[in-house]
């Protein structure tokens, strides 16, 4: 029986599940997740980077990929383009699995839409504190300027570079309900990304009951076909596997 090779670069949930219901249907799929990851999502998996744009190019020909699926977080901007560009070029079948933006949200007119992390700042600082930043890490050298006090939410602290003042909660994945609104009582402004979907959406309804002003980060605009949910690119792949 001929099972078609497909990348999904993972590292979310999404990926993962996607990953699980491939496996499911009898597909094998092949993991890519980021250095340091955790996560052991089913098929075969791997981790680290790719090299760039031409190195994934020859890791794409060496494996003989049939398809990729870009299941990476919607603010993985680099290597999202990459993905794309490679697999054009090499005339692989591509999709992106992007949830549903917030900006459907009843509410999301309320927010602060900014484009980029210098502007998120900047609201967020004349908002005023206390502030609390779930921005990722990576991108934190931006708030560093920011009025204290400042709560930062990461997945990891590894004693990365930040002001002496602030208060870091380390927490994996999303939260429930009542864990954000522990979180952000006696907050002024959250200062969030555009995740998308219901996983990661707690912290906005606790928000919203708090009073808490929220400063939200625009995506970067992709290219590529996109699924917005699971059963989307399922049939997605289905479509390329009888190509």
């Amino acid at each position: 029986m001929w099972v078609m090779t497909v990348l999904v670069l993972s590292g979310t949930t999404a990926g993962r599940r996607l990953a699980e219901a491939m496996v499911a249907r009898g597909m094998v799929p092949l993991s890519s997740l980021p250095s340091g990851s955790t996560e052991q999502p089913p098929g075969q998996v791997r981790h680290g980077g790719f090299g760039g744009a031409a190195g994934l190019a020859d890791w794409l020909r060496s494996h003989h990929v049939e398809a990729v699926v870009d299941a990476t977080h919607p603010y993985a901007s680099t290597m999202s383009r990459n993905a794309y560009q490679v697999s054009r070029a090499l005339q692989i079948p591509f999709l992106r699995v992007v949830r549903r933006s917030w900006r459907e949200r009843a509410d999301a007119n309320d927010w602060y839409w900014v484009a980029d992390h210098d502007e998120a700042c900047r609201v967020a600082g004349r908002i005023g504190a206390p502030i609390f930043l779930a921005v990722g890490r990576q991108p934190l050298w931006h708030y560093h300027l920011l009025p204290s006090p400042v709560t930062v939410r990461v997945s990891r602290d590894d004693g990365f570079e930040r002001p002496a003042d602030w208060h870091v909660i380390e927490a994996r994945g999303a939260q429930s309900l009542d864990v954000e609104l522990g979180a952000l009582e006696g907050q002024r402004v959250l200062v969030a990304r555009d995740l998308g979907g219901t996983d990661h959406a707690a912290k906005l309804e606790a928000a919203a009951q708090l009073g808490v002003r929220v400063v939200m980060l625009s995506r970067p605009e992709l290219p590529g076909q996109q699924a917005a949910n699971l059963d989307e690119a399922l049939a997605w792949l289905a479509r390329v596997s009888l190509r």
